[in-house]
């Protein structure tokens, strides 16, 4: 009987040591590339207020500035870099209008899928799939 552990590293509660703008998981593993996906389209980033955000731009911002709060840990750091990650362009340094986030993005595909899917035999049905295969 083979025994199944999870050691600390690998569970999925565990924060590693805090890298700014490097994924908490390993990319290397298939298992670490799908967990670091769904925590980029984790809709509940797509709840967070504006001093949640600022919090953890300011926080981020220390942490470059090696000027820590006491208190502040690895996951309170993590957790700052992905709600910085999941709202701010990483070009433009703009905020992301919520359909347009991956976690946003995600739940709108369904949406258009599901709408073409229901309504294929009406004209909108017929012509919304047509209008997007020809705007490509």
């Amino acid at each position: 009987m083979a025994n199944y552990s999870v050691n600390q590293k690998e569970s999925i509660s565990s924060y590693p040591c805090f890298q700014l703008g490097k994924s908490r998981f390993d990319q290397g593993t298939f298992i670490g590339r799908f967990r670091h996906f769904l925590d980029v389209i984790d809709p509940s980033t797509l709840f967070t207020t504006k001093q949640q955000l600022r919090n953890a731009i300011l926080l981020l911002e220390e942490y470059k500035d090696g000027q820590l709060p006491s208190g502040v840990d690895d996951q309170h750091l993590w957790e700052a870099q992905k709600i910085k990650q999941a709202i701010i362009h990483p070009d433009t340094g703009e905020k992301v209008l919520m359909p347009f986030r991956m976690s946003g993005m995600y739940l709108e595909c369904k949406k258009c899928l599901t709408y073409t899917h229901l309504y294929s035999g009406t004209f909108s049905g017929n012509y919304f799939p047509k209008l997007l295969l020809s705007s490509s």
